[in-house]
């Protein structure tokens, strides 16, 4: 599997403009390889637009950019609508509270997406701590609220990971961002740690 992490800054004044032409990704449904995405706005920065693909593999996702993707993005004009944009792809590494499909579910069901931005000193750094990785999967695990999640490496930037957990409303207040964020950053061999907290909007899934 393959994960597609975009960022885009969207000025006030054409956020919902930015919104209507998410909705038009639904296409995606049609092309061969994708399994589904998922997104909304930063709670914290409400100018912050954060969209999760999820696609079978690099062959499928290099078909799609190749072939269709910029047919698509020409019909909605979605390039006028935002400032700046960050496009990354990641491998998944492992599942919290299940599997791939378990996570697939839980993004079309769930209202709230935390994402955290782990990024490591180097390589050496990253190979010691491997236990680290179970770690996180064991405390997520534990924590009510959480239905689902993945913890994933950056293709270009090896040092660079994402633990995503899928959560649902009525725990919004056990969400304690600033908490993990702390915890994290005392681990050994992290250089920094970034964290948004994402409500999930139900039209720009499928």
């Amino acid at each position: 599997m393959l994960i597609k992490w975009i960022e885009c800054v969207v000025p006030a004044d054409k956020r919902e403009g930015f919104s209507r032409s998410q909705e038009q990704w639904k296409v995606l449904k049609e092309v061969k390889g994708c399994l589904g995405q998922v997104g909304g706005w930063s709670i914290e920065q409400n100018s912050l637009a954060c969209i999760l693909g999820i696609w079978k593999d690099q062959e499928a996702y290099k078909h799609f950019m190749d072939h269709e993707h910029d047919q698509i993005i020409h019909r909605n004009n979605q390039t006028d609508l935002f400032e700046s944009i960050s496009v990354s792809l990641f491998q998944p590494l492992g599942y919290i509270q299940g599997d791939d499909q378990r996570f697939r579910e839980a993004c079309l069901k769930e209202r709230l997406l935390l994402v955290e931005e782990i990024i490591y000193w180097d390589m050496q750094a990253i190979q010691c701590n491997e236990v680290q990785k179970e770690k996180w999967n064991q405390e997520n695990n534990n924590q009510s609220g959480i239905h689902s999640g993945v913890i994933a490496q950056d293709f270009i930037s090896s040092n660079r990971f994402l633990l995503m957990t899928i959560w649902d409303d009525k725990h919004r207040d056990e969400i304690e961002v600033e908490k993990r964020v702390q915890r994290l950053k005392t681990e050994k061999g992290i250089k920094d740690v970034q964290s948004k907290l994402i409500r999930i909007d139900e039209n720009w899934r499928f």
